[in-house]
């Protein structure tokens, strides 16, 4: 038959305050000094910030926007596909940076979600997606596709390259950027009424 092995009964953990220190005779000064020089020696023992969390990472958005011929499925997907590459290649862009992308589209658009587009390039079908309907601001422009992509990036918010092609060119001017065939396309359409502007 096996002896029993006894353990040494384990030690009361006391926590030292200023109170205790003061009921052995401890002056009031010198309490709370040797209470302060304990909480640093306990700072200083934890581990450092960055040894438990890696260092952050700013997360900027991209924005851009293109116009599609008319409400067909192929049109969207392309124009889509377009607008990605030109955001791409102007920010070196990798799937696997992109905390997620947000997808509008304009009321007259509703032969496809622009998402579906994006989720068939290698490394996007991770990235979260979500597509929405513009706000119908009349005289606005329509057959539009806008994009806000959220990326983890170390470059400041001046060196991000937003695109706004084709149509939506004149939505943000100092973001326009030129494609290969967009001076035969149509003029853009307007939903209703006359008026224009930024978005």
């Amino acid at each position: 038959m096996s002896a029993l092995v006894r353990h040494p009964p384990r030690k009361k953990t006391r926590i030292v305050t200023p109170k205790r220190l003061l009921r052995k005779g401890l002056p009031a000064l010198a309490a709370v000094a040797l209470l302060a020089g304990a909480l640093v020696a306990s700072a200083q023992a934890r581990p450092q910030s960055s040894e438990i969390m890696p260092r952050s990472m700013p997360v900027r958005g991209i924005r851009g926007a293109t116009t599609v011929g008319g409400n067909e499925a192929s049109a969207i997907v392309e124009r889509t596909l377009e607008l990605l590459r030109v955001l791409v290649q102007s920010n070196s862009l990798r799937p696997e940076d992109v905390a997620s992308a947000v997808f509008t589209v304009t009321d007259d658009l509703d032969a496809e979600f622009p998402a579906v587009a994006v989720r068939s390039l290698p490394g996007w079908a991770e990235v979260p997606l979500l597509c929405a309907r513009e706000a119908p601001v009349p005289g606005s422009l329509g057959r539009c596709v806008r994009v806000l992509i959220h990326w983890n990036t170390d470059r400041t918010q001046g060196e991000v390259r937003h695109a706004f092609v084709r149509g939506a060119r004149e939505l943000r001017p100092d973001w326009a950027v030129r494609v290969d065939g967009d001076d035969a396309d149509a003029p853009p359409v307007r939903i209703g009424g006359s008026r224009s502007g930024q978005s």
